[in-house]
């Protein structure tokens, strides 16, 4: 081989090498594409996460990580996202062999979501992971009603 030619391909390498590199997508990019926000939470054996949406009947709570309430050397992974107006998927990997997934129901199609960071302690083992603000109508008013998204860590189920 010719010097010209070894210089060819040692660019030739270089430029698919960083061409291929350039348009790797990352796991962040990913979930922000498909409007997925997920969550890691601490696991703990016998016991398991659930999901589900309450009323807000405590306007101040204090604010406080799951890190610091709950502390474990092994991860659950919650994932949630609006499939569309009316309902949220949610999937729960509790293990490598446990996990769950389902959907919840909406109370109205026009809602604002606000999503926690982390999620932050409501009581005991329940935490919130989203607010979702609405407005209902009821004859001549309009109620401005909060919702939480949140999960809760609940003694395992036995069928």
């Amino acid at each position: 081989m010719t010097p010209k030619t070894i210089y060819i391909l040692i660019i030739l390498i270089l430029t698919t090498s960083l061409c291929s590199f350039g348009q790797r997508i990352t796991n962040d990019e990913l979930l922000t594409i498909l409007d997925i926000n997920s969550f890691r939470v601490p696991s703990f054996p016998k016991k398991q996460w659930t999901i589900e949406i309450i009323n807000d009947t405590l306007q101040k709570r204090k604010i406080i990580s799951i890190n610091k309430v709950l502390s474990s050397k092994t991860n659950s992974l919650i994932a949630v996202k609006f499939d569309n107006d009316t309902t949220i998927s949610f999937t729960l990997i509790q293990n490598k062999y446990t996990s769950s997934s389902g959907t919840i129901p909406l109370q109205n199609s026009r809602y604002e979501i606000t999503w926690n960071k982390f999620p932050e302690r409501l009581y005991k083992n329940a935490f919130v992971i989203a607010t979702i603000n609405y407005e209902q109508k009821d004859d001549n008013s309009i109620l401005n009603l909060t919702q939480l998204l949140i999960i809760q860590l609940i003694d395992e189920l036995k069928l």
